[in-house]
């Protein structure tokens, strides 16, 4: 698959060589290198915890090899490459996401779990959105109100179906930034089986990612909308094929129609991991862990937030069990 003129390919490519739009720039050599020594450097007496802390925290092994990883895919027009990228790109964002206080319950995961979807890691979306918890807590923001519906979709769950409806509906009528309203609207227009409103609500999405301003996302991360792909993705794997046909691709320099194209072609497989050196073996063995699921904790009555001492916790029991093994084999 080759296009070298697409609009997405010369902008992108174009913001990446530019240094003032990139945070930064780091090449796949230079990024192998700083992933291994950064183990080889790491600070003596460190705790099993703070060590996976340190890796998972360090912006190299999330944005700077999501920049370069989709940069390198754009300039082949490699499909199969770019779902790899954003599979690695989620599940280290999803994992590191895990051990933030985030002040929210599950519905923080919102953002991995549509990015995920963009590389149809539904494994990552039952981990963040596991079922035995069920519904997040009803809120008036963007979050809570997509999770539901694709928590709801996803599970086949009527109950929880008809008030994910409910609440988005009461969301929808207040006046919301574009974004937002896009998502949510798409969800429950696939909920409802209205395909010309998802349709153009999935365009939207497009449009109200290059309008943000609140995610303090850069020019840079706005020109390939990625959120658009996951929503797109989200509705193959819970709508009937007959009915997933009948939603349009956005015609937007921020969708890569080739690449859903390739989904489509391939039966939207998952992607797998983009660069994981094998001599980083702190940060191969937390890339490679069963990952925990979210739990929750009641911080005051009725209101749970993410237990993510509990993620913590079990992350680096699971990180630990891989290395001992490794040892021992």
């Amino acid at each position: 698959m080759s296009n070298k003129t697409n609009p997405i390919r010369s902008k992108y490519l174009e913001l990446y060589d530019d240094p003032k739009k990139v945070r930064l720039h780091r090449g796949r050599e230079e990024l192998v290198s700083y992933i291994i020594n950064a183990e080889k450097k790491e600070k003596p007496n460190l705790t099993p915890e703070r060590r996976i802390f340190t890796h998972l925290w360090s912006s190299v092994k999330g944005g700077d090899i999501y920049s370069y990883g989709l940069y390198e895919a754009f300039s082949n027009w490699d499909m199969k490459l770019l779902s790899n990228v954003i599979y690695q790109y989620a599940r280290h964002e999803g994992i590191r996401s895990g051990t933030m206080q985030s002040g929210a319950d599950h519905a923080g995961f919102i953002f991995k779990a549509i990015m995920a979807l963009a590389a149809n890691d539904t494994y990552l979306i039952e981990k963040v959105f596991p079922k035995k918890i069920g519904l997040c807590n009803t809120s008036k923001v963007m979050a809570p109100n997509a999770a539901n519906l694709i928590i709801s979709l996803y599970y086949k769950n009527p109950s929880w179906l008809e008030k994910a409806q409910d609440d988005a509906k009461a969301f929808l009528g207040a006046k919301r930034d574009l974004l937002s309203k896009s998502i949510v609207g798409f969800l429950l227009a696939i909920s409802e089986k209205d395909f010309e409103k998802a349709s153009e609500d999935l365009k939207n999405v497009c449009v109200g990612t290059r309008r943000e301003q609140s995610m303090g996302w850069s020019e840079f991360e706005k020109c390939f909308c990625v959120f658009a792909h996951g929503l797109y993705n989200f509705a193959f794997h819970v709508l009937p094929e007959s009915e997933f046909k009948k939603i349009e691709m956005p015609d937007d320099d921020g969708f890569v129609k080739d690449f859903a194209l390739w989904n489509i072609e391939n039966n939207f497989p998952v992607g797998e991991y983009y660069l994981v050196p094998e001599e980083a073996e702190l940060f191969k063995s937390i890339m490679s862990i069963d990952i925990p699921d979210v739990t929750l904790k009641e911080e005051k009555k009725n209101k749970f937030h993410q237990d993510y001492d509990d993620f913590a916790k079990q992350l680096t029991e699971r990180v630990q069990e891989i290395q001992r093994k490794k040892k021992e084999g």
